[in-house]
């Protein structure tokens, strides 16, 4: 009987092993779609392990319902095509129930692979590392034993290689994953282990810590070394590739705004109308304002994700202050200012797709379908996820030195206009008629939209500061053109527009104002005043920024 059995065993190994041999690849192309990940070993020859029965039910059902549930979520979300590791790794951007069948999927993808029907030593590499990190391969093994008990309830527990190349060992709980980027001091990992009852209860019951004891006896040590080496050969060919890409997109402040071969005007006003667009087909203008929420809601993920040392929630703040990225002085970060920036944007997706182009993946393309826009708005997201660590380097990266110049540009230029119209203002009415109220990081600027409070007939109103370039009146409606980002204010009093090279300043009033594009339209009722502004008058200067 003992023969027959090894017979079939032998038997459903060689079975498994011609069925598989046709999708054999390299891990990082398995892992880069979202199928069922073939077992490449019998579901009994793990037995010394895990009984055939638990395995049977691990794999079919749970793991195989995680793809299933994810599969279902993404379509239902209307995603597309999208890469598991990448939606790992970007995960914060997800709902929960993609974050937990995403995370299902993957975990056990790798699990599979990290065991063997044979039994494994430590291959070279990663052998070395353990015993530089750990002191020796056993203290390691107790290490990992000891953060498999400690975790309480469902979970797994990792051997992870950390960003300065180093070995630890961590836990996460449910199916995350060190990889994604909401988890706290994560990794990338090479070795995990579940502990989610289903994964062995039928064989241990209660007894936890015999089941942890005999993972070591089906370690897959060649896909853990396999793993290791992968990632010290990616983190020497990414960054091969990303130095290059920098240096090819070095450019100046000028060059980001206005060279063809980067950000054209007319790549500038599709990313303007991307963001601000008219609001005059409703339906269209839903899914359009769809894309601002996702495009305002991504760059909050991404900066809270890549720097989480800077990020201020609200119950960190003072009052009155919103919450964001804050530099160790408690000063609002001119970075979260991405969420408003289309000529940032523009850059930042100039040198994205210029990395698509040079890995040979398909440029992100924007036009006329907002599904489809919204589509490709996700993949930016998810490939700037993957080369973060390069395009956000403050000192290597001149994508990063040329966004910084633009916010800093749009910074000033905003402090520009609001100096110039309080000291118009001031000149033509009396010394505190205008004052500016905003301050960097104000919920009052940026919820309530008003940045300052004008005295009109012994009676304050809040008002908002904008540009302009023209005026012409059509239809009795007054047309205020060349501002940023029209939109109602229904909760400011006024609007006060300033010409900086005119000196003029047009006050209207906000009811009934029509917004399209970057052009407000006034009824004529609505125009409260036009000021001039003498020559004697000195504004900030933002020169230095257009060099």
């Amino acid at each position: 009987m003992k023969n027959l059995v090894n017979r079939i065993e032998k038997l459903e190994d060689e079975i498994v092993k011609k069925e598989n041999k046709k999708h054999e690849k390299f891990f990082i192309n398995e892992m880069k779609k979202i199928g069922i990940e073939k077992l490449t070993y019998s579901q009994s020859s793990l037995k010394r392990f895990i009984d055939p029965e638990t395995m049977s039910v691990h794999y079919n059902k749970h793991y195989k319902g995680y793809v299933e549930k994810l599969n279902l979520a993404l379509e239902k979300e209307k995603f597309g095509d999208l890469d598991l590791e990448n939606i790992v790794r970007s995960i914060s951007k997800f709902n929960k129930i993609i974050r937990n069948n995403a995370g299902g999927a993957y975990n056990h993808a790798l699990f599979w692979k990290m065991l063997s029907p044979t039994v494994q030593k430590p291959k070279e590499l990663v052998s070395q590392r353990i015993i530089k990190d750990f002191g020796s391969f056993p203290e390691f093994k107790k290490k990992f034993n000891e953060v498999a008990k400690e975790r309480f309830g469902s979970g797994w527990v990792w051997l992870v290689v950390t960003k300065n190349n180093t070995l630890k060992v961590m836990s996460t709980p449910n199916q995350d994953n060190p990889l994604m980027n909401d988890v706290e001091n994560g990794g990338y990992p090479i070795l995990g282990l579940d502990l989610w009852e289903h994964a062995y209860y039928l064989k241990y019951k209660n007894r936890k810590e015999d089941y942890i004891k005999k993972f070591w006896d089906v370690v897959n040590w060649s896909f853990v070394e396999k793993l290791y080496k992968m990632k010290l050969e990616t983190k020497i060919n990414e960054g091969t590739v990303i130095t290059q890409l920098m240096l090819e997109s070095d450019t100046t402040i000028a060059e980001a705004i206005t060279s063809s071969t980067k950000c054209s005007p007319e790549d500038e006003k599709m990313f303007r109308d991307l963001l601000f667009p008219s609001t005059q087909n409703i339906v269209k203008s839903n899914l359009y304002r769809k894309f601002k929420f996702e495009y305002v809601d991504g760059w909050t993920k991404f900066l809270k994700g890549m720097y989480p040392e800077n990020w201020r929630g609200k119950d960190e703040l003072f009052i009155g202050h919103l919450a964001g990225l804050y530099e160790p002085d408690n000063k609002r970060s001119l970075l979260n200012n991405l969420t408003s920036s289309y000529t940032a944007f523009c850059v930042i997706h100039s040198d994205v797709n210029l990395y698509l182009e040079k890995t040979n993946q398909p440029k992100i393309e924007y036009g006329d379908n907002p599904e489809e826009n919204l589509k490709q708005l996700n993949r930016f997201f998810t490939t700037m996820e993957g080369i973060k660590n390069r395009l956000f380097n403050k000192e290597t990266s001149n994508t990063f030195k040329s966004v910084n110049k633009i916010l800093m540009r749009t910074d000033c230029f905003g402090k520009r206009n609001e100096d110039a119209a309080m000291k118009i203002i001031n000149e033509n009415l009396g010394e505190g008629t205008c004052e500016i109220i905003a301050g960097t990081g104000l919920s009052t600027d940026m919820q309530q939209g008003f940045d300052a409070k004008m005295t009109i007939n012994n009676e304050t109103k809040t008002g908002q500061i904008k540009p302009f370039k023209s005026e012409t009146i059509e239809n009795n409606l007054i047309k205020i053109g060349g501002s940023s980002g029209a939109k109602d204010y229904k909760k400011v009093d006024l609007l006060i527009f300033v010409d900086t090279k005119q000196r003029i300043v047009r006050v209207f009033k906000t009811n009934d104002v029509l917004t399209k594009g970057n052009e407000f339209n006034f009824p004529i009722v609505n125009d409260v005043m036009t000021l001039q502004g003498s020559k004697d008058l000195e504004f900030i200067n933002c020169s230095e920024y257009l060099s």
